[in-house]
């Protein structure tokens, strides 16, 4: 069984980048390797903007102002109740900025995708029991920072994978399948254009164009989570 981690976004003041998502994924998964976390666990990220960050940093730790990240384990002494519908353990929620993400980026010069990285790793030691004393948090993240952006750079992921994405995300509910199907071929060998059309229990969700059959599929699957998942395109 593999671990859930659930994205939102719940802001419009910055676009999510292509790939990030499953830079988050990664990120995730890398941290719970490294930690050794045997049994497979859920975790919830959202993405809000500085208004709505500094609202709930002002509810639970009141400093009325925006901050980058929050955590907010569910966990007691490495203790997790347990989703019934997954069998997932729930570590709990991650909330991130992007307008305050988007600004320490500017500000370090490097892609927000890097900085979204960064936070997600930090907020997932804070969700395993990580704190900063003695150093401990900053020795994981050093690990765990050089794990994700060497082997996973941040060019890699203009190359997002909208197949594997929309994949996670009609699985959320039982009985959803996908077909891509070849619509249409034209243009010279030397040119060739394809048209994909990916259907979801029959119905058409989603077109695609691409110079090969697999950009296609990847552009249909991009239409697809425009179409059925606004809030996570």
């Amino acid at each position: 069984m593999s671990n859930k981690v659930l994205i939102t976004n719940s802001q419009k003041a910055v676009k999510v980048p292509s790939g990030l998502r499953i830079l988050i994924r990664r990120a995730c998964n890398a941290v719970l390797e490294f930690e050794h976390f045997e049994a497979p666990a859920e975790i919830s990220v959202t993405f809000v903007d500085n208004a709505a960050i500094a609202e709930l940093n002002n509810q639970y730790r009141n400093k009325p102002m925006p901050t980058d990240v929050l955590s907010f384990p569910l966990g007691v002494d490495g203790k997790y109740d347990v989703d019934e519908n997954n069998g997932c353990k729930m570590l709990g929620d991650i909330v991130i900025s992007m307008e305050r993400a988007q600004e320490q980026a500017t500000l370090y010069g490097h892609p927000l995708q890097r900085e979204v990285a960064f936070l997600t790793v930090h907020s997932m030691l804070h969700l395993l029991g990580y704190d900063h004393v003695d150093g401990g948090l900053e020795a994981a993240l050093q690990v765990v920072r050089t794990f994700i952006l060497v082997e996973v750079p941040v060019t890699k992921l203009h190359n997002a994978d909208y197949k594997t994405e929309l994949q996670e995300l009609v699985q959320r509910e039982p009985n959803r399948t996908l077909v891509y199907r070849m619509a249409e071929e034209s243009g010279p060998d030397h040119d060739k254009q394809f048209s994909v059309e990916v259907s979801l229990n029959g119905t058409i969700v989603g077109k695609g164009v691409g110079s090969s059959k697999k950009r296609a599929e990847q552009d249909a699957a991009r239409c697809a989570i425009e179409n059925l998942f606004p809030d996570k395109a």
